[in-house]
C-alpha cells in the first residue's frame, strides 16, 4: 500500500500528472482505462477532469477496496477489478485512454516490460486514443555497487530519450513529456522510510517491522550514494493512429 505521504505509488509531481490529464479530449462515450491503478488517485483525477467512464484495474484487492473509496463521488462511471492485468480484456469498450503509472511490471520482467506495456496498451485503444505512461529511466550508467545494493540490473531500463524513441518505433507518437525532479523524488523514497520508521516505533518487538526498517534503511543509503542521481521516472503521453 501508498504510504502515508503520497497520493500514488510513484514519484511524479501531481501537477505534471494533471496537466497530462488536462491535455486529452474524453467525452461521455469514452473509456479511460488505468492498469495497475492502486488506490485510483489518478483515475479518479481524470473522472474528476472529463465527463467520461473508467476501467480500473488491480491484482491486489486492498488497492481495489481503496480505489472504491477514492472513487465514491463518480463511482457510477467506474468499474473496478481485482485481477492480474495480464488476464484482463476490456472487450469492447471505447479505450480512448489507457493508463500505466509505475507498473509496467505486471506486463514482464525488467527489460522487457515497458516494450510490452506498449505494445499491449496499444491494442486496447480505439483509434487516436493515447497511453499515460510512467517509467523509471537511467539519468546515468549504474554504479555496479548501486545495482548490487538494490538488486536492479543495468537493463532494467532504458534512457529518457530512449523510452520515447521505442514507442515511436511502435508507431506512438509523443504528445508530451514530464520527468520527476530530485525533489520529487526526495519525497517519495522520504515516505518509505518515514511509514517503516513509524512502524517499528509503533512495534518494536515485530520482526517483521524491524526487517522492513533495516531494508529501507539499506535502500535510503543506496539512493542518497548513487540512486538519486542516477534513476530517473519519467511521464510520457502517446497517441496511436
Amino acid at each position: 500500500m501508498t504510504p502515508a505521504g503520497l497520493l500514488y505509488n510513484n514519484p511524479m509531481a501531481v501537477a505534471a500528472i494533471d496537466r497530462m490529464i488536462a491535455a486529452v479530449d474524453l467525452g461521455g462515450d469514452d473509456v479511460a482505462l488505468d492498469v495497475g491503478c492502486g488506490a485510483g488517485e489518478v483515475l479518479a483525477r481524470v473522472l474528476e477532469r472529463h465527463p467520461c467512464r473508467g476501467i480500473g484495474v488491480d491484482r491486489d484487492p486492498d488497492e481495489i477496496a481503496a480505489a472504491d473509496r477514492r472513487l465514491t463521488r463518480v463511482r457510477d462511471r467506474v468499474a473496478l477489478h481485482a485481477t492480474d492485468a495480464r488476464e484482463f480484456d476490456p472487450g469492447s469498450a471505447n479505450v480512448r485512454l489507457a493508463i500505466c503509472i509505475g507498473a509496467t511490471h505486471v506486463y514482464g520482467d525488467p527489460g522487457l516490460a515497458y516494450r510490452r506495456t506498449l505494445e499491449t496498451l496499444a491494442k486496447t485503444l480505439t483509434n487516436g486514443g493515447c497511453l499515460l505512461v510512467g517509467e523509471g529511466y537511467w539519468r546515468r550508467p549504474p554504479d555496479p555497487a548501486y545495482l548490487a545494493s538494490t538488486g536492479m540490473g543495468a537493463n532494467d531500463f532504458l534512457t529518457h530519450p530512449a523510452n520515447v524513441t521505442l514507442a515511436e518505433t511502435l508507431d506512438l507518437r509523443p504528445l508530451a513529456v514530464a520527468a520527476a525532479s530530485e525533489a520529487d523524488w526526495d519525497h517519495f523514497e522520504s515516505c518509505f522510510w518515514r511509514a517503516a520508521e513509524q512502524t517499528l516505533r509503533d512495534t518494536p518487538n515485530d520482526d517483521t517491522a524491524r526487517e522492513r526498517a533495516e531494508h529501507w534503511r539499506r535502500w535510503r543509503r543506496a539512493y542518497l550514494q548513487w540512486g538519486r542521481e542516477t534513476l530517473g521516472f519519467g511521464l510520457y503521453l502517446l497517441q496511436a493512429g
